[in-house]
């Protein structure tokens, strides 16, 4: 009977693993943001979505920073240059990688990217 039950406690725990892991692919499928951490809360109380597992949700916090730089444009003398300067981790709010370029949301809701611009 106890070996029984555990059969049954392990049947359940994969069959509820497969689900999560399926409804996490179903929301990266639907182009939903990745969090930064499972079970973190963000601001406001919002929940983020789970990671799928999937090679995207792969990209950690600390690599979509190295990756997705702040572009800010200065205009000297009729001459106008752009800087990069790096993001920083507490600023990311989520991000989501599109395979050819990635996206970062930060806590004041500007979005940056990866993409080289036209």
């Amino acid at each position: 009977a106890d070996r029984q039950a555990a059969e049954a406690a392990a049947a359940k725990a994969a069959t509820d693993r497969a689900a999560a892991e399926a409804a996490a692919d179903r929301a990266a499928a639907e182009g939903a943001l990745l969090p930064l951490e499972r079970g973190q809360v963000l601001q406001g109380g919002i929940q983020p979505v789970l990671a799928s597992t999937t090679e995207a949700a792969a990209l950690t916090v600390e690599e979509v920073i190295r990756r997705v730089k702040r572009r800010v444009v200065h205009e000297d003398k009729g001459q106008t240059r752009t800087t990069e300067h790096p993001l920083q981790a507490s600023e990311v709010l989520a991000f989501k990688d599109h395979g050819t370029h990635v996206v970062v949301v930060t806590t004041d809701g500007q979005k940056f990217s990866d993409k080289a611009e036209a």
